[in-house]
This record gives C-alpha cells, structure tokens and sequence, in this order.
C-alpha cells in the first residue's frame, strides 16, 4: 500500500509540475480562444504640416482711371488770352472760360503753397502746420473783379484775396505779381473719382 502511496504521491506531484509548467509558459496559438481576433496594423502616410506659411494670392490691382489724357496739364484757350483774341468775349463768356481752364488743376505760387482747384467747388490747400493737403470748408467760385475796368478783361478773381491775370502769356498772381504754375491736379481727379 505503501508503494500505491507512493505512486499516487508521485503521480500527483508529476501532475502538479505539469500544471505549473503549463500556466508559467504562454499559452500556443491552438489555445488563445478563437472569438479574439489578431490585431491588424495598418501602415499610414501622414504628410506633416508645411512650416513656412504660404503665400497669399496677389490681389487683383484695379487699373487707373487717370489716363494721359485727363492728366494732361491745361492749356490757356487762345479766345480768352487778351493778347492774342479779337474781340472781347462777355463776362459770362470769360467767367466760364476761366472756371473751365482751372478746374482739376494745381496752381502753385512762389509765395504760397498749392492750391487744388477741383471741378465740383472743392478746394484743397497746403496745410502751413502739417505740410498735408488740407480740404478747404470755402468752395472756389470765380467772378469779375470790379476794381478792374472791363476793358483788362485779362483779370479774374477768386475770393476776395486771390486775382489771377493773363498777360504776356502767361498767368499771374496780381496782388504779388509773381508767376502762376497751372498743371494737372491728380488730387482732384481722384477726389472726383470717388
């Protein structure tokens, strides 16, 4: 009996020493259970973000409306200079004539700054502070000047301080007696455009 306990004792430890190899080594691909499926990897490119920002598209840039044509200095009209017209035109005649040849100009001085004479009656000047064309609150008009007799009908006036005259073909300043420069005013022409 002693031998059948010995048997049976070393069955059983033979038994128990494969129970413990068995649950200290992994389990075989035979044993995992077959309702867990094996993970699938799957391989993905990523395209990493670009350091250097991009380049914004160029903005359309629209085309000016100045033309040579209209950015062409004015020229005195032969009817109105008094040196060279035969006859006479009426006030009205020479009031518009004027306003026309001034209008969208730039008249400049030797004793003062620009001054922008635009087509609707807005007036532009240097500003003696900042240096900056400054818009005047007084819109330009002209008139006869009735200290002048009609026959130098060459004078015309712009408020009460500023008289222009046409003589020797060219334009001056009367109450200074220097020489008026009349170009083309960009200011005005874009001041109209807007």
């Amino acid at each position: 009996m002693i031998k059948l306990i010995r048997m049976t004792a070393g069955l059983m430890l033979l038994f128990a020493v494969v129970i413990s190899c068995s649950t200290e080594s992994e389990p075989s691909l035979q044993s995992q259970p077959s309702a867990t499926p094996e993970p699938e990897f799957e391989r993905v490119t990523v395209t990493p973000v670009p350091i250097d920002t991009p380049t914004p598209a160029p903005v359309a840039k629209t085309q000016s409306q100045l033309t040579s044509e209209r950015l062409a200095d004015p020229v005195f009209p032969d009817w109105l200079d008094p040196d060279i017209a035969t006859a006479q035109p009426s006030d009205e005649e020479i009031i518009q004539g004027w306003t026309e040849f001034l209008s969208n100009t730039e008249v400049s001085v030797s004793n003062w700054g620009p001054q922008h004479f635009c087509a609707d009656g807005t007036h532009f000047f240097t500003n003696n502070e900042t240096g900056e064309l400054a818009e005047s609150s007084d819109k330009w008009n002209l008139r006869g000047n009735p200290a002048i007799p009609s026959s130098n009908w060459g004078v015309i006036k712009i408020w009460d301080w500023l008289d222009f005259e046409r003589t020797g073909g060219l334009i001056w300043h009367s109450g200074s007696g220097s020489e008026v420069f009349v170009t083309r005013s960009e200011k005005c022409l874009e001041h109209i455009a807007d």
